[in-house]
């Protein structure tokens, strides 16, 4: 590392000088919630709105063909998805095709 010094804020915790007195491990979460936010953003443009019946759905198949869904769980299809929106009643989309 040079010698850039950075303040940084961390909450429940106290303000460091620069990134190289941070532990490790605080070093790993921030990289961490970058990667996942990058990645999020990355797939914002591919994602869709599933296709559902209005209404209660009954069976699903168990036929694999797994979606990530907007919340980050992997359904093992649409259907399976489905079922859980209008279970809990939420709005989640889906983010790509497979697996998370």
């Amino acid at each position: 590392c040079g010698l850039l010094v950075v303040p940084i804020c961390l909450r429940f915790s106290k303000s460091y000088s620069s990134t190289n007195t941070m532990t490790g491990r605080l070093v790993v979460l921030g990289l961490l919630i970058v990667c996942i936010a990058a990645d999020a953003t990355d797939k914002s443009g591919s994602t869709r709105k599933p296709s559902c019946p209005d209404g209660k759905i009954g069976r699903c198949t168990k036929i694999l063909d797994p979606v990530c869904g907007s919340d980050g769980v992997t359904y093992s299809n649409e259907c399976v998805l489905c079922r859980e929106i209008v279970e809990t009643k939420r709005d989640i989309w889906i983010a790509k095709e497979g697996p998370c």
